[in-house]
């Protein structure tokens, strides 16, 4: 049985779908209801549930914010979005911060179906990979470690924004924080924090190169909250610090020109 947390600051909405959907038929309990993110975000970090169905428009913290500070402790949890607005932006907004789908009210319970099946699948998918890691010692040598690997590396990859905590990809494909971090070396032979350090530096140079961003504002685009402990970074990995390798960038620029 899944678990999942609905969200909605109407209270006949979040009533009505916890009582009138089935969720057993989709091997769901409900585990909670909440008026509004804050609320909710509670619920989610005493309940740590597979997933939420969140309204977007509520007081105090809305849906998007809702699921930025989930991503953030608990990159696991599947999200849903609902809303009465029928606008692109609050759809793009919602998938750029990994949500599973954006369902228009009144809820079409069809669709509402298919994305419960899915987010279902994808779930089962981690699930089946971590359980066929971890019951085999010497499954380090398959695909199915690498599998693993790859999954990480593609979160690092399209969430090099935000910080990334190796007990948060952990946690996202259902492994222990040790397991993860002896398999990763293995296999790539180095740390996962360099690895994720290594793919947010070189995301800070494009922007070096390419945007006219202040270093702390790139600092902070990359997930960095600290602006010296990133140009540490930085140097540790390139052997200068930001600004001396956007100052060479614009040098050669300049010759290139004359």
């Amino acid at each position: 049985m899944y678990t999942i947390i609905i969200v909605d600051d109407e209270e006949y909405a979040r009533n009505g779908l916890k009582n009138t959907v089935n969720w057993n038929k989709y091997s769901f309990k409900v585990v909670g209801v909440a008026e509004n993110g804050k609320v909710a975000f509670d619920l989610i970090s005493k309940f740590k549930p597979n997933v939420v169905l969140t309204d977007i428009m509520m007081p105090k913290m809305n849906g998007i914010e809702l699921l930025k500070q989930t991503n953030a402790r608990f990159p696991q949890i599947k999200f849903i979005m609902i809303s009465a607005y029928d606008e692109f932006k609050f759809a793009q907004e919602a998938m750029k911060y990994g949500a599973r789908g954006y369902l228009l009210k009144p809820l079409d319970e069809q669709e509402l179906s298919e994305l419960l099946n899915k987010v279902v699948q994808e779930i089962q998918n981690g699930q089946n990979v971590a359980s066929t890691i971890c019951n085999n010692p010497d499954i380090e040598d398959t695909s199915k470690t690498e599998e693993l690997i790859a999954l990480a590396k593609k979160y690092v990859n399209e969430n090099y924004d935000k910080k990334i905590a190796l007990k948060d990809i952990a946690e996202y494909l259902y492994i222990s924080p040790a397991y993860f971090s002896v398999i990763f070396k293995k296999l790539t032979g180095q740390n996962f924090v360099d690895y994720v350090n290594e793919v947010k530096i070189k995301k800070a140079k494009e922007l070096l190169e390419n945007s006219m961003y202040k270093v702390k504002e790139i600092a902070y685009r990359i997930g960095f909250d600290d602006y010296t402990y990133f140009c540490k970074v930085f140097k540790k990995i390139e052997g200068i610090t930001p600004l001396e390798y956007r100052s060479n960038i614009i040098r050669r620029m300049n010759e290139e020109y004359v």
